[in-house]
Protein backbone atom coordinates (compact mmCIF):
# COMPACT_ATOMS: atom_id res chain seq x y z
CA UNK A 1 0.00 0.00 0.00
CA UNK A 2 1.21 3.60 -1.14
CA UNK A 3 0.75 6.47 1.04
CA UNK A 4 1.56 10.62 0.30
CA UNK A 5 3.14 13.38 2.30
CA UNK A 6 2.65 16.54 -0.30
CA UNK A 7 3.81 19.67 0.44
CA UNK A 8 1.77 22.90 0.47
CA UNK A 9 0.52 25.23 2.42
CA UNK A 10 -2.69 26.34 4.21
CA UNK A 11 -5.17 27.37 1.37
CA UNK A 12 -3.84 24.87 -1.05
CA UNK A 13 -5.84 22.66 -3.03
CA UNK A 14 -4.72 19.86 -4.44
CA UNK A 15 -6.84 17.19 -7.00
CA UNK A 16 -6.33 13.73 -5.32
CA UNK A 17 -8.65 12.08 -8.18
CA UNK A 18 -9.76 13.36 -11.60
CA UNK A 19 -12.03 10.63 -14.15
CA UNK A 20 -14.36 11.03 -16.57
CA UNK A 21 -17.70 11.89 -14.43
CA UNK A 22 -15.40 13.16 -10.41
CA UNK A 23 -13.05 14.93 -9.50
CA UNK A 24 -11.74 14.32 -5.80
CA UNK A 25 -10.17 18.03 -4.35
CA UNK A 26 -8.67 18.69 -0.72
CA UNK A 27 -7.98 21.66 1.07
CA UNK A 28 -5.36 22.63 3.12
CA UNK A 29 -5.66 23.72 6.94
CA UNK A 30 -2.77 25.00 9.05
CA UNK A 31 -2.26 22.73 12.24
CA UNK A 32 -2.43 23.85 15.79
CA UNK A 33 1.44 24.54 16.30
CA UNK A 34 1.45 26.73 13.76
CA UNK A 35 3.89 24.79 11.50
CA UNK A 36 2.09 22.33 10.41
CA UNK A 37 -0.39 21.66 7.51
CA UNK A 38 -3.10 19.02 6.95
CA UNK A 39 -5.97 17.87 4.98
CA UNK A 40 -8.98 20.10 6.41
CA UNK A 41 -11.61 19.58 3.93
CA UNK A 42 -12.54 17.69 0.92
CA UNK A 43 -15.13 17.76 -2.20
CA UNK A 44 -16.31 15.20 -4.35
CA UNK A 45 -17.33 16.77 -7.42
CA UNK A 46 -19.80 14.71 -9.70
CA UNK A 47 -20.46 15.90 -13.37
CA UNK A 48 -18.87 19.47 -12.41
CA UNK A 49 -20.79 20.18 -9.42
CA UNK A 50 -19.96 20.03 -5.54
CA UNK A 51 -22.07 17.11 -4.63
CA UNK A 52 -20.27 16.11 -0.98
CA UNK A 53 -17.81 18.07 0.95
CA UNK A 54 -16.53 17.22 4.34
CA UNK A 55 -15.04 19.80 6.39
CA UNK A 56 -12.60 18.95 9.78
CA UNK A 57 -13.16 22.71 11.62
CA UNK A 58 -16.02 22.07 12.58
CA UNK A 59 -16.60 18.69 11.52
CA UNK A 60 -19.40 18.74 8.96
CA UNK A 61 -20.84 16.83 5.95
CA UNK A 62 -22.45 18.52 3.18
CA UNK A 63 -24.36 16.77 -0.26
CA UNK A 64 -25.74 19.20 -2.07
CA UNK A 65 -24.74 21.77 -0.04
CA UNK A 66 -27.16 20.49 2.55
CA UNK A 67 -25.58 19.59 5.71
CA UNK A 68 -26.46 15.33 6.27
CA UNK A 69 -25.89 14.20 10.05
CA UNK A 70 -26.50 10.71 9.78
CA UNK A 71 -27.20 8.05 6.31
CA UNK A 72 -28.19 9.72 3.22
CA UNK A 73 -28.93 8.64 0.15
CA UNK A 74 -30.16 9.54 -3.50
CA UNK A 75 -30.15 8.49 -7.30
CA UNK A 76 -25.93 9.62 -7.22
CA UNK A 77 -24.95 8.82 -3.90
CA UNK A 78 -24.85 7.35 -0.62
CA UNK A 79 -23.58 8.54 2.25
CA UNK A 80 -23.20 7.26 5.93
CA UNK A 81 -21.85 9.82 8.54
CA UNK A 82 -20.80 8.33 11.92
CA UNK A 83 -19.99 11.13 13.82
CA UNK A 84 -16.62 12.26 15.24
CA UNK A 85 -15.56 9.06 13.53
CA UNK A 86 -15.53 8.49 9.84
CA UNK A 87 -17.66 9.63 6.97
CA UNK A 88 -18.11 6.60 3.74
CA UNK A 89 -19.16 7.63 0.65
CA UNK A 90 -20.46 5.69 -2.20
CA UNK A 91 -21.18 6.80 -5.41
CA UNK A 92 -23.32 5.16 -8.36
CA UNK A 93 -21.79 6.22 -11.09
CA UNK A 94 -18.67 5.64 -11.47
CA UNK A 95 -18.95 2.89 -8.93
CA UNK A 96 -16.51 3.58 -6.40
CA UNK A 97 -16.43 4.22 -2.71
CA UNK A 98 -14.26 6.40 -0.76
CA UNK A 99 -14.05 6.93 3.03
CA UNK A 100 -13.06 10.24 5.44
CA UNK A 101 -11.97 9.91 8.99
CA UNK A 102 -11.94 12.80 10.98
CA UNK A 103 -8.49 12.98 12.88
CA UNK A 104 -7.51 15.56 15.75
CA UNK A 105 -9.40 18.98 13.97
CA UNK A 106 -7.69 17.25 10.04
CA UNK A 107 -8.94 14.93 7.44
CA UNK A 108 -7.57 11.29 6.36
CA UNK A 109 -8.90 10.44 2.49
CA UNK A 110 -8.98 6.89 1.63
CA UNK A 111 -10.07 5.22 -1.46
CA UNK A 112 -11.87 2.21 -0.53
CA UNK A 113 -13.26 0.48 -4.05
CA UNK A 114 -12.38 2.11 -7.41
CA UNK A 115 -13.96 -0.40 -9.90
CA UNK A 116 -15.85 2.26 -11.11
CA UNK A 117 -13.17 4.14 -12.52
CA UNK A 118 -12.29 4.27 -16.24
CA UNK A 119 -8.04 3.78 -18.04
CA UNK A 120 -8.09 7.26 -17.73
CA UNK A 121 -8.31 7.58 -14.11
CA UNK A 122 -5.65 10.70 -12.78
CA UNK A 123 -4.88 13.05 -9.65
CA UNK A 124 -1.99 12.61 -7.35
CA UNK A 125 -3.62 9.50 -6.10
CA UNK A 126 -5.74 8.10 -9.30
CA UNK A 127 -3.16 7.67 -11.36
CA UNK A 128 -1.89 4.80 -9.03
CA UNK A 129 -4.89 2.53 -9.66
CA UNK A 130 -4.46 1.35 -13.45
CA UNK A 131 -0.78 2.06 -13.22
CA UNK A 132 2.34 -0.29 -13.48
CA UNK A 133 4.58 0.04 -10.56
CA UNK A 134 7.13 -2.23 -8.38
CA UNK A 135 8.27 -1.56 -4.88
CA UNK A 136 12.06 -3.24 -4.51
CA UNK A 137 12.25 -3.58 -0.87
CA UNK A 138 15.58 -2.81 0.45
CA UNK A 139 17.37 -5.51 2.98
CA UNK A 140 16.56 -3.64 5.99
CA UNK A 141 12.74 -4.29 5.42
CA UNK A 142 12.41 -0.26 6.24
CA UNK A 143 13.61 1.59 2.58
CA UNK A 144 12.65 0.94 -0.90
CA UNK A 145 12.36 2.02 -3.76
CA UNK A 146 9.37 2.82 -5.82
CA UNK A 147 9.25 1.96 -9.92
CA UNK A 148 7.23 3.44 -12.42
CA UNK A 149 7.26 4.66 -15.99
CA UNK A 150 10.54 4.29 -15.81
CA UNK A 151 11.02 6.79 -12.87
CA UNK A 152 12.22 5.98 -9.64
CA UNK A 153 11.28 7.23 -5.92
CA UNK A 154 13.03 6.27 -2.24
CA UNK A 155 9.96 4.82 -0.02
CA UNK A 156 9.98 4.65 3.89
CA UNK A 157 8.13 2.05 5.35
CA UNK A 158 5.48 3.56 8.28
CA UNK A 159 3.08 2.08 10.33
CA UNK A 160 -0.21 2.98 9.81
CA UNK A 161 -4.10 3.38 11.23
CA UNK A 162 -5.85 1.98 8.39
CA UNK A 163 -10.14 1.94 7.84
CA UNK A 164 -10.66 -1.88 7.74
CA UNK A 165 -14.46 -3.28 7.68
CA UNK A 166 -16.95 -0.96 10.22
CA UNK A 167 -13.26 -0.47 12.91
CA UNK A 168 -9.35 -0.18 12.26
CA UNK A 169 -6.56 -1.74 11.92
CA UNK A 170 -2.97 -1.01 12.56
CA UNK A 171 -0.96 -1.63 9.00
CA UNK A 172 2.29 -0.93 7.71
CA UNK A 173 2.47 1.54 4.71
CA UNK A 174 5.18 2.61 1.75
CA UNK A 175 5.31 6.33 1.86
CA UNK A 176 6.71 8.58 -0.39
CA UNK A 177 10.25 9.65 1.17
CA UNK A 178 10.19 13.68 1.11
CA UNK A 179 7.41 15.92 1.33
CA UNK A 180 7.13 16.11 -2.76
CA UNK A 181 7.09 13.02 -4.42
CA UNK A 182 9.37 13.20 -7.15
CA UNK A 183 9.84 10.61 -9.55
CA UNK A 184 6.47 8.99 -8.14
CA UNK A 185 4.17 10.84 -9.91
CA UNK A 186 3.52 12.20 -13.51
CA UNK A 187 3.64 15.69 -13.30
CA UNK A 188 5.18 18.22 -10.35
CA UNK A 189 2.79 18.20 -7.56
CA UNK A 190 2.27 21.62 -7.89
CA UNK A 191 0.50 20.63 -11.54
CA UNK A 192 -2.07 19.30 -9.56
CA UNK A 193 -3.13 22.10 -8.00
CA UNK A 194 -6.50 23.77 -8.09
CA UNK A 195 -8.33 27.37 -8.11
CA UNK A 196 -11.29 26.20 -6.21
CA UNK A 197 -12.12 23.41 -4.13
CA UNK A 198 -15.36 22.12 -6.49
CA UNK A 199 -13.15 22.93 -9.85
CA UNK A 200 -13.24 19.37 -11.93
CA UNK A 201 -10.09 19.18 -13.45
CA UNK A 202 -6.51 20.56 -12.90
CA UNK A 203 -5.56 23.14 -15.69
CA UNK A 204 -2.63 20.71 -16.82
CA UNK A 205 -4.97 17.41 -17.79
CA UNK A 206 -7.63 20.13 -19.29
CA UNK A 207 -5.00 21.14 -21.63
CA UNK A 208 -3.40 17.17 -22.15
CA UNK A 209 -7.20 15.88 -22.98
CA UNK A 210 -7.75 18.91 -25.68
CA UNK A 211 -5.15 18.28 -27.22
Amino acid sequence: MLCFTVDGKAGDIFNLISDEHISVNVRYIGGKDGFSVWMGEVAVVVDGGCKVRVTSKPESVFVDSVQVNAYFSDEDVTVDVQQGDYVTIKLRRPDVQFRVEFIDEHLSFYIVSGDGFSSQVHGLLGQFWNSNHNIHVGSDQKYGILKRKGRAAALLMKQKRWPFMHGHKEDTCWTVYGKQPKGAVDWTHSAYKMKTLCQSKPRILKRLLSE
